[in-house]
């Protein structure tokens, strides 16, 4: 079993965030669009990948938002990516 989770918001120097700090979790930091590691994700010897995680589009009900869709920025964002890329290999 992969155990794929978000590495946290925290920035760079915040403090080990869990599920995603547990050796056997795969941890995952969010990039922007030039593919850095973006600002507000956690880096710590934890962290496993990144992917894209800054103004990713997503659906949202319609009494959130009008048109169904927004984007949004965030470890959480980047770790569908990597969860989906494994589930095609593994």
């Amino acid at each position: 079993i992969l155990l794929v989770a978000a590495a946290g918001n925290g920035g760079k120097n915040a403090v080990e965030s869990y599920p995603a700090s547990y050796n056997s979790v795969m941890s995952v930091a969010a990039t922007d669009s030039n593919d850095n590691v973006a600002n507000f994700s956690q880096e710590n010897d934890q962290v496993d990948i990144a992917a894209p995680g800054v103004s990713i589009r997503s659906t949202l009900p319609s009494h959130v938002a009008a048109s169904g869709y927004s984007a949004w920025s965030g470890t959480s964002m980047a770790t569908p990516h990597v969860s989906g890329v494994a589930a095609l290999v593994w």
